[in-house]
């Protein structure tokens, strides 16, 4: 990113000026979150048919940024392939989280709509597939509230609002009736996919060296959504998922090589 640093020092200023702070003011640490997406990250999505990209979705200097405070212009680099979410447009809706069953028909259709058609590929003339959509919420006190939706074809199962036909929300732990089910239905190929592109995120190869993070990363993927269950059922997590994770993820070294 050296050769493009003229370009994030002034990426650095707008975020400085966008929190409230002084743009030449040289001691604040400004962070910039983002993904990478395109090329060999994910498969079966239409973004696999472009070169890498690294989209920006957030940036705090001493506070979070309004993300729409910082134009395109200055967010945006085509030569380092840089650019802003908000390019790819976006969407609004008004949830009511006392009853958040009256928004999933139309999260379902956001979501359908992504997932038949990519906007972010798109937008660089390449139709296909779409995964969904990340939903911030803009409430004073409550930006911190994120969620994504994710269409049938990239679902991981969990009782998570607008989820395909899951339901809204689980007010009970499921009680499972064997522990197989459990494992088919919580360590799914979705989920391990997922965990491959999160590797390639993180700047690790695809190879046995990165296996105990992949295998770290599905068990702690799993009791983000599933801990309730797993406790129900006084199961073990570890010995469960490791196992099936580890060969999966030795098939798909095996595969990539």
């Amino acid at each position: 990113m050296t050769k493009h640093s003229e370009h994030v020092a002034r990426l650095k200023s707008e975020i400085l000026v966008a929190g409230g702070a002084s743009p030449d003011d040289v001691s604040p640490v400004v962070a910039v979150f983002g993904e990478w997406c395109g090329d060999t990250i994910q498969s079966g999505v239409a973004l696999a048919q472009l070169p890498k990209m690294f989209v920006v979705f957030a940036a705090v200097d001493h506070k979070w940024v309004n993300m729409t405070a910082l134009p395109r212009i200055v967010v945006e680099n085509e030569p380092a392939r840089i650019y802003h979410i908000h390019t790819f447009g976006g969407w609004t809706i008004n949830i009511d989280f006392n009853l958040p069953e009256s928004s999933q028909p139309e999260l379902e259709r956001l979501t359908a709509l992504v997932e038949a058609e990519c906007p972010a590929a798109k937008y660089f003339g390449v139709t296909g597939v779409g995964e969904g959509i990340v939903w911030n919420c803009v409430a004073a006190g409550y930006t911190n509230l994120k969620f994504k939706v994710k269409g049938e074809l990239h679902d991981n199962p969990g009782p998570t609002i607008g989820k395909g036909t899951t339901k809204a929300a689980a007010t009970h732990p499921d009680v499972v009736q064997s522990i197989q089910a459990f494992v088919d239905e919580c360590v799914s190929e979705a989920r391990l996919q997922q965990g491959l592109t999160i590797l390639d995120e993180s700047g690790l190869p695809r190879s046995l060296m990165s296996m105990g993070y992949f295998i770290k990363w599905v068990q702690g993927d799993v009791l983000k959504e599933e801990a309730d269950t797993i406790a129900a059922n006084a199961l073990n997590e570890r010995t469960l998922i490791a196992p099936i994770a580890a060969d999966w993820f030795k098939q798909a070294v095996a595969a990539y090589t």
